[in-house]
């Protein structure tokens, strides 16, 4: 069927919650299912902005002019519900309309898609969840909601959720005394340290390599014990404890998670990365005092954040010392800095939760 809408619309609530909304979702643990499509190039006429799941390499794409941007970090995505293909859920016997389409916004359109939203003052709210990864039970591939609790565009391709901030917001910066542009806080913070123990700009705790899935958060569940993950992306927010092999929330390991801007699970904002070894090393050698007060005292103001137990998720030290992630492994460790009555680095398992604060390329 066909139709067109000239009015806002409200799904799952009785009001719109802006005159800026043209469709808007209520709140609750749910998301909205793109169009699935037998693979991109199978969509024809296809308009900037266009969101779809592709079935061929099971993602989530938007098109841009310069053409389609994957939103899925992971590939290994599937279609399978209940023990069913999901390409087979509607019946090969029923005949599509392939002219069908809704319109919102305008009287008939021409643009190719099954909803069409073309107010020139107004705009699609996505549903909201907080941590969709830990409270949408049964996600379907191709959702796509917006993570109210930490504030980015969460996609499902069938196996894991993908999250997206960067080139969202403008990322706060300070120019250090190596002429570096680093971030101004740490990342997951949300704010410039006022102390060395605000804990408000203590941020999040990540694992060696690993994006920010949820398990960065303080308070996201512990793992069954040495549960690993045989994949870049674990697909779920726990954060992963081990006390077997190299202590790794990975098996086998990857280096290269974590290097460079283009690193497979860089979770800077876009344009910065996990400094190296050298970039930190060289900050340290300016400080005032090579201690936590001087730590705090440079531009970076870093922070006495603790850090998380491999073994157990446990969070220690905060308040005491800070520990900070660099990108460069050190065999099958990782090395990292700290900071408290001295300042140094060291060589580590790559199973802690430490704190991360991103350098621009």
């Amino acid at each position: 069927m066909s139709g067109n809408v000239y009015s806002q619309i409200a799904i799952g609530k009785e009001s719109v919650s802006s005159p800026s909304v043209s469709l808007d979702f209520g709140l609750g643990n749910r998301g909205i299912i793109l169009p699935w499509v037998t693979s991109e190039g199978s969509v024809t006429g296809v308009v900037n902005g266009t969101l779809v799941y592709d079935l061929n390499d099971k993602k989530v794409k938007v098109k841009y002019a310069s053409g389609w941007k994957d939103l899925t970090v992971n590939t290994n995505g599937t279609t399978v519900q209940g023990g069913v293909d999901g390409a087979l859920i509607q019946a090969s016997s029923v005949a599509e309309n392939t002219s069908a389409k809704t319109a919102i916004g305008t009287t008939l359109s021409s643009a190719p898609g099954i909803l069409v939203l073309e107010d020139t003052d107004k705009a699609m709210v996505l549903p909201t969840a907080a941590s969709p990864h830990l409270n949408i039970i049964n996600p379907a591939p191709g959702m796509m909601v917006y993570d109210n609790f930490n504030k980015v565009l969460a996609v499902y391709n069938g196996t894991v959720w993908s999250f997206w901030r960067g080139g969202i917001e403008a990322v706060p910066t300070v120019t250090t005394g190596t002429g570096r542009v680093w971030m101004d806080r740490n990342l997951g913070a949300t704010q410039v340290a006022t102390s060395s123990t605000d804990a408000l700009a203590y941020g999040s705790l990540y694992q060696w390599g690993r994006l920010s899935d949820g398990h960065q958060l303080r308070t996201s569940p512990n793992s069954v014990l040495n549960a690993t993950s045989s994949t870049d992306v674990p697909g779920n927010g726990n954060f992963i404890i081990v006390t077997t092999g190299q202590l790794d929330w990975r098996n086998p390991q990857n280096n290269n998670l974590w290097e460079g801007v283009n690193g497979i699970n860089n979770p800077c904002p876009s344009g910065f990365r996990i400094p190296t070894t050298a970039e930190f090393q060289a900050e340290i050698a300016l400080l005032a005092t090579q201690n936590a007060s001087g730590a705090y005292n440079s531009p970076l103001k870093l922070t006495v954040a603790g850090y998380r137990q491999y073994n157990n998720g446990s969070l220690q030290q905060v308040g005491g010392t800070g520990y900070y992630y660099t990108s460069s492994e050190s065999g099958t460790n990782t090395t990292f800095f700290y900071f408290n009555s001295s300042a140094a680095g060291s060589v580590v398992q790559r199973a802690y939760g430490m704190s991360v604060r991103c350098i621009k390329n």
